[in-house]
């Protein structure tokens, strides 16, 4: 009896040690992976009817009528379609960095998108994201996913 619960105190003892933690002033290396950069999908509707104005076959303007510039000097703004689905499609750009993305359709007014960037660091290695999203003086989202969805009606 006297020598089960010396092996019992004996293995408490081993795994106290083992669950010991050291607080470390360092992180070390964070590990290689592939990190998803945050994505804006922007479609442009009719104000009254909701219809796509420029990725549906019958939509009065084209992919080549839209403009997007952004605030940054000396960037450019890489945009793609996502066709995926026929009846929700949309522009698909890629934010890394905050910036204020201008986008024209045509002859029509254009719009301001505020994107406000930010590295997330949970404990040591940092994940980008973004934290807010402004459609004109509009605030679409505080807390953002990394697909966020923006509708501009005209």
């Amino acid at each position: 009896m006297k020598r089960s619960i010396l092996s019992l105190l004996a293995t408490g003892c081993v795994f106290l040690a083992m669950c010991k933690s050291t607080p470390s002033s360092k992180c070390g290396p964070c590990p290689l992976y592939a990190q998803v950069a945050p994505i804006i999908n922007i479609r442009i509707v009719d104000r009254t009817t909701g219809g796509d104005l420029f990725l549906s076959p019958n939509s009065p303007y084209k992919y080549s009528d839209l403009k997007i510039t952004t605030s940054l000097p000396g960037q450019d703004v890489y945009a793609t379609v996502d066709s995926t689905q026929k009846n929700n499609r949309s522009v698909r750009i890629i934010v890394n960095a905050s910036q204020t993305l201008t986008l024209k359709l045509g002859n029509l007014s254009a719009n301001n998108i505020a994107v406000v960037t930010k590295q997330d660091s949970p404990k040591c290695c940092p994940v980008f994201k973004i934290s807010k999203i402004m459609l004109d003086d509009s605030v679409i989202c505080n807390s953002c996913s990394y697909d966020e969805l923006v509708t501009i009606k005209k």
